[in-house]
């Protein structure tokens, strides 16, 4: 048996909590701040400028039979710094295509190119690294790195509109592309240089319990949907707080605590977590999500309920990146970690890359109230799956020990 590495020390976590701090602010929160300034500028439509994302995260989802697993297994082989460098340089170069766009096909071009760079920087590529190169902490440290990035929303909301008064929306698509190469020195405190294949049969963790295919479709669900609410809700969410009535002009700042709401229940679960089960985790965290969304739904024509229900949504959205990370460890083991992950996220990939659109037909068709209690239904599926799953993954737990008992 090999000892855990190391866990990473107070510097190292939080260059990479910055590092996830720009990379998603200057991605996948890029058009809330400039998407209505980008509207405005070139004439086109709502759906056409939100699509961007769309197409991003479609990108993500097309490349995700090659990508997705081949990530995984770069960074199984590679280690994740390379790869997560190589995923800033791709962010640096969509944000410049999109700056110089005055044509849909290029505009979509870039945010083709911030796909990749997203797929290859962003939490997903991060929980995989510190699978290989801290395990065993994987849990704590992305509780720590996420205090970090879940700030995303609440800095370049308000950040990206300051340079838009100042600089225009090409202009700080520019200056977004400087700050993506500015993660190049903070991604050096990457962990893991990889590991060879002829050592990878050799990494340690818990065997896969049965039924597999069960939790797998479990957890592929969950996942899913709550990549789809999360990709369509941080799109829109200034402009459904302005439909609504209740931010009266403040609609950007109260979004911002969709941010803080995130900083808060990362820095309660990084005091505390550690005496919660991750399958209690992910079922706290789908719980939280139709609670938060209805309040939205019922009250968020009032001023003080909109604020709570984008805090209580950040919240759950805050945990439910811990156990997104975390989770796949407890149900699969270590062994093929970046590539299993890499498989079960393609669905996610998919249903992200429709949201950001989804959202905005909603928003044109229906209005913002609707879209809400559509949304209130899906977080009630994700309450039921992730109850299922910690019934069968429980079940698994008492069955594995039983078995050791016997033997």
């Amino acid at each position: 048996m090999t000892a855990s590495p190391p866990l990473l020390g107070r510097g190292a976590i939080a260059r990479l909590g910055l590092a996830q701090l720009i990379g998603w602010g200057i991605s996948f929160y890029l058009p809330g701040a400039l998407g209505e300034a980008i509207v405005s500028a070139q004439g086109w439509s709502r759906s056409q400028v939100y699509g961007g994302l769309s197409a991003a995260l479609c990108c993500m989802a097309l490349l995700s039979p090659l990508l997705s697993p081949l990530a995984g297994e770069w960074i199984d082989r590679y280690g994740g710094r390379r790869v997560m460098s190589a995923g800033a340089c791709c962010n640096a170069l969509g944000c410049l295509v999109i700056a110089g766009s005055t044509h849909i096909p290029v505009y979509y071009l870039g945010w083709l190119v911030l796909g990749v760079g997203m797929r290859l920087m962003l939490y997903d590529a991060l929980s995989t690294s510190l699978a290989q190169g801290a395990r065993g902490q994987v849990l704590e440290v992305m509780a720590r790195v996420t205090l970090w990035g879940g700030l995303a929303s609440t800095v370049f909301w308000p950040l990206g509109q300051g340079l838009l008064q100042v600089l225009g929306w090409r202009g700080a698509l520019c200056v977004y592309a400087l700050f993506a190469l500015a993660c190049l020195p903070l991604l050096r405190s990457v962990p893991g240089e990889g590991v060879p294949p002829s050592q990878r049969g050799s990494i340690e963790g818990p065997e896969p319990r049965n039924p597999v295919w069960l939790v797998s479709l479990l957890f592929t669900s969950i996942t899913m949907l709550t990549s789809f609410l999360s990709a369509g809700l941080s799109a829109h969410l200034p402009g459904l707080l302005d439909e609504l009535g209740g931010a009266a002009g403040w609609s950007v700042g109260v979004a911002a605590l969709w941010g803080f709401g995130q900083l808060c229940a990362r820095f309660v679960d990084m005091l505390y977590g550690a005496r919660l089960p991750i399958l209690l985790h992910s079922l706290l965290a789908a719980a939280c999500l139709p609670v938060s969304l209805a309040i939205g739904w019922l009250g968020g024509a009032q001023a003080w309920l909109a604020a709570l229900f984008v805090f209580g949504y950040g919240a759950a959205n805050g945990l439910a990146a811990i156990v997104r990370a975390g989770l796949p460890l407890v149900l699969f083991g270590a062994q093929g970690y970046g590539a299993r992950v890499g498989r079960l996220l393609l669905p996610s990939y998919v249903l992200s890359a429709i949201a950001p659109l989804a959202c905005a037909e909603a928003r044109e068709r229906l209005g913002a109230r609707p879209t809400l209690g559509i949304s209130v239904g899906i977080g009630v599926a994700i309450v039921a799956a992730a109850l299922i799953l910690f019934l069968v993954a429980r079940s698994g737990v008492r069955h594995s020990a039983d078995r050791s008992l016997e033997t």
